[in-house]
């Protein structure tokens, strides 16, 4: 019966029917975890949660986005007790950092420092879980963040009839038991004791839009997705996962530019934009052209932005609120040299945009791959 659900949701999927997809992965899922799992079993069914997650997610459904990745981290830390003590460890131990691709060759070791630690198989699968589950949460509470920002931008403006409604499908209204999986406190261990159920129904990790009125809860949700970001930056550094870094990099900037839409301070709004780009500039002198050329595309245009952003809050209070005219002519000697450098620092950043895609066109048309 849990194969013919399991087929059944990959028939639909190769139909395109991502609704009755979701539905069959879901009773599947919950099938299994009623079966009791263990070791790779367990393995695998996080990562098939985990794509349904992401289901829940392009349907903009963060409740259940939430609960899922809440169950997933219960069940991984089930897995990590059973990894320490197959190991014969009774105390917990951290994961191993992660181990670099193909995207920057590592650093031999020096002749004089110890061999690095074996990583077996089942560390090395439970760390990428680990980091896998770390991101996806990242990419919840930055989205979140950035939609409450968008709604903070229409109320400011008078306009807060006009918010748009975000697109959500009704899917705790078509999965089986809403959507939530149950029988989860089996997994859960003396950690968690009885209430593991209650624990992953309460989810507390969710802080929706909705709840984000004011720049305290704004700030309390930055803070939660900055202190994961770091932890992931630890575990995707720089030599050897270029493109995995970047991204967090990335994220990193979209926290900052939706917390300071809640910030009616002009210096700290500056000072959280010059955050943004001390973050990506460096990037733009260490990371090859050749190698990383959409990165460069991103990040010149978005430091391009940032330094525009800069100049808007550096002559807001020049500005008209009647007529929408700058006058630019009250502005001291300073404050004009600043407004210049912020200027020049836009056209150069947009210019090295645009360099990419002449770069581009150039190798194509004396290479043979041309039109």
């Amino acid at each position: 019966y849990t194969h013919t659900l399991f087929y059944l949701a990959q028939c639909y999927g190769n139909l395109g029917d991502a609704g009755m997809s979701s539905q069959y992965c879901a009773k599947t899922l919950q099938r299994q975890l009623d079966s009791g799992l263990s070791g790779g079993a367990l393995a695998d069914w996080v990562k098939n949660a985990m794509s349904l997650a992401d289901y829940f997610f392009a349907s903009e459904d963060f409740p259940l986005y939430a609960h899922v990745l809440r169950v997933c981290e219960l069940l991984l830390s089930r897995q990590e007790e059973e990894v320490l003590c197959e190991a014969g460890s009774t105390a917990a131990a951290p994961v191993p950092p992660a181990v670099p691709e193909t995207d920057m060759p590592p650093a031999p070791p020096s002749s004089g420092s110890p061999p690095p630690t074996a990583m077996t198989p089942e560390t090395r699968t439970l760390r990428d879980m680990q980091a896998d589950l770390c991101r996806r949460w990242i990419r919840l509470e930055v989205e979140c963040l950035e939609v409450a920002s968008a709604w903070h931008r229409y109320r400011e403006g008078g306009v807060e009839g006009q918010i748009p409604e975000r697109d959500v499908s009704p899917l705790s209204k078509i999965l089986p038991n809403q959507g939530r999986f149950i029988g989860v406190e089996a997994y859960c261990g003396a950690g968690v004791g009885e209430g593991g159920e209650e624990a992953v129904a309460q989810t507390p990790n969710l802080i929706t839009p909705e709840e984000i009125q004011d720049g305290e809860s704004a700030k309390a949700l930055f803070l939660r997705c900055a202190g994961r970001i770091e932890q992931a930056k630890k575990a995707f550094p720089l030599d050897g996962f270029v493109t995995d870094h970047i991204h967090l990099l990335q994220e990193h900037s979209k926290l900052y530019r939706a917390l300071a839409v809640f910030d009616a301070d002009p210096k700290r709004q500056q000072a959280m934009t010059n955050r943004r780009i001390e973050m990506l500039k460096p990037m733009l002198s260490t990371l090859s052209r050749a190698s990383f050329d959409n990165a460069h595309k991103m990040i010149a245009y978005e430091l391009g932005e940032a330094f525009m952003l800069l100049w808007d809050i550096k002559t807001s209070k020049y500005r008209d609120p009647a007529t929408d005219e700058l006058h630019l002519w009250k502005m001291k000697a300073v404050e004009r040299t600043k407004c210049n450098a912020f200027c020049l620092g836009a056209i150069h950043l947009f210019a090295h945009f645009t360099s990419m895609y002449r770069s581009n066109e150039r190798s194509q048309s004396c290479g043979g791959n041309g039109l």
